[in-house]
């Protein structure tokens, strides 16, 4: 019984282990497809991987072009913001031009009617025109009508002359002599006067009616006159002392020309100017201070005096050189004339330049003014008074 039981266990068993092979085999063939599947999806899990890294790199381009087209969105907002200003600016200008265009076509319309009006206007002048002509034709003819009667008459009246005789002639011609013979006798009386009082005498080399007179020349004055013989242009002698300049020279009379009068008070007062001067002399000079009025000048009669004035007339002409360097190198670095009273503020060259002109100029004055010293104090023509009338610059080398 024991032993039936054992072989129906063991038959049993057998059978279990037959069916645990079968399924051994079967688990084996699905390892094997197992590790197949595994080697499948390691392959897929690499490729997707791959696509994975891919698809990494496409996300980093994507977010750069993402970034970069923010960037235009914001220059297109930008830009399309501007757009809109220039579009509104367009709409106003749009608008304006309507407006100019409607005052146009107004200001058109207007033109229309006003040049309808003158074609009218011109019409009408025309026809106006065209009866003047007819009517000046008339007259042209009236005129030749009455050119020949003139002449006629004129040829009648030549004759009636010679029938009438020469007695109203010469009675005519002898009141016209008469009233000439009246107007030169009034005209010689201040002549005579003037006759008796003329004195002839030269001038001091001082430049100042350089170059229309010198004291090369000599002058004949009137010295008893009237005021009212004095006209503008004249030459007359005074008494300079209301120049605080020659306050202490009272005897050395100034030979100059009138540029202007006035009369005031009951006196006449004359503006006078020397001819060689750049100034007026800037005083009105009463005509009690006036000593004679020139009407004669005599040229080249004291060629004695040629040094003195040659000399005077150089350091003028030299003076006047070198101020105008000064002014024209002021102005060209300060902006402005140094007679305008504001401050210039140099260095370096520019200053060096101006200082060295500056002192040039004063030197120069200085010599101009020692000359026409001189000259005031010559005493006879060719008379040269000692003197020292040197430029700084060669008083320093002496």
């Amino acid at each position: 019984m024991r032993l039936d039981r054992t072989n129906a266990e063991l038959k049993i068993t057998q059978a279990s282990l037959s069916s645990q092979e079968s399924l051994n085999v079967v688990l084996q063939s699905t390892n094997e497809d197992l590790r197949r599947d595994i080697v499948g999806l390691e392959s897929d899990i690499d490729d997707l991987e791959g696509e994975i890294d891919g698809l990494e790199d496409n996300v980093t381009i994507l977010e750069v072009g993402k970034a970069r087209l923010e960037l235009t969105v914001q220059g297109l907002e930008a830009a399309n913001s501007e757009l809109t200003g220039e579009r509104d600016e367009a709409i106003s200008r749009g608008d304006a031009l309507f407006v100019d265009k409607e005052q146009l076509t107004t200001d058109l319309a207007v033109s229309r009617n006003n040049n309808e009006r003158l074609l009218e206007t011109n019409a009408g002048l025309h026809s106006d025109l065209s009866e003047a002509r007819a009517e000046n034709d008339n007259l042209q003819a009236s005129n030749r009508e009455l050119s020949g009667d003139l002449e006629t008459a004129r040829t009648e009246y030549m004759a009636l002359q010679s029938a009438v005789g020469t007695v109203e002639e010469l009675q005519s011609t002898a009141d016209g002599v008469r009233g000439e013979i009246v107007e030169l006798e009034d005209m010689l009386r201040p002549l005579i006067l003037s006759w008796d009082s003329r004195t002839t005498g030269g001038f001091f080399c001082t430049g100042s009616m350089e170059p229309t007179l010198g004291c090369l020349d000599s002058v004949t004055w009137i010295t008893e006159f009237e005021p009212s013989m004095i006209v503008e242009g004249a030459v007359i002698s005074f008494n300079p002392n209301c120049w605080e300049t020659h306050a202490d020279k009272d005897d050395v009379n100034t030979a100059h020309r009138v540029i202007d009068i006035k009369f005031e008070d009951d006196v006449y007062h004359f503006w006078p100017r020397g001819d060689g001067n750049e100034e007026d002399d800037g005083c009105w000079i009463p005509h009690g201070n006036v000593e004679g009025y020139a009407v004669e000048f005599f040229a080249d009669t004291r060629p004695e005096n040629a040094e003195l004035r040659l000399a005077v007339l150089t350091a003028r002409d030299v003076f006047r050189e070198v101020r105008d360097s000064y002014d024209e190198a002021y102005t060209r670095y300060c902006g402005f004339s140094p007679y305008e009273g504001r401050t210039c503020y140099l260095s370096g060259s520019q200053y060096d330049e101006t200082t060295s002109l500056w002192h040039a100029q004063v030197s120069a004055l200085d010599v101009y003014s020692c000359w026409t010293k001189v000259a005031e104090q010559s005493e006879w023509p060719g008379h040269i008074p000692e003197h020292t009338c040197k430029y700084q610059w060669e008083a320093d080398s002496v």
